[in-house]
């Protein structure tokens, strides 16, 4: 997907206006950031659902896409999903009465 972005994005290469610039290394970032969940399932040493990672999968593909309306909206779509995911992965899982250890 990268190699694509490069070639549809030329403000990944320092070309273009500072504004498309800036917007095409964001967006690149949140792609690389996509592809490196859907490839390794994890957030916070916690796995990914298939769903999820699927998600991940479509917007970072719709990352690539030439268009700059639809690379917002992916890019904010996998940083919602992301802030979501870290919160729930930030609470702690409950321990029930089956894992107490006598001492």
């Amino acid at each position: 997907m990268v190699p694509f972005f490069f070639v549809f994005n030329p403000g990944i290469l320092m070309q273009g206006s500072l504004f498309k610039i800036l917007s095409d290394t964001a967006v690149c970032t949140v792609l690389v950031i996509a592809a490196s969940l859907v490839l390794h399932g994890y957030v916070r040493q916690r796995p990914i659902s298939w769903l999820l990672r699927g998600a991940f999968a479509f917007a970072a593909f719709a990352m690539a896409v030439p268009q700059l309306a639809v690379q917002y909206a992916a890019a904010a779509a996998a940083v919602g999903l992301y802030l979501l995911l870290r919160r729930d992965a930030r609470q702690p899982t409950p321990v029930g009465p089956s894992e107490w250890r006598a001492t």
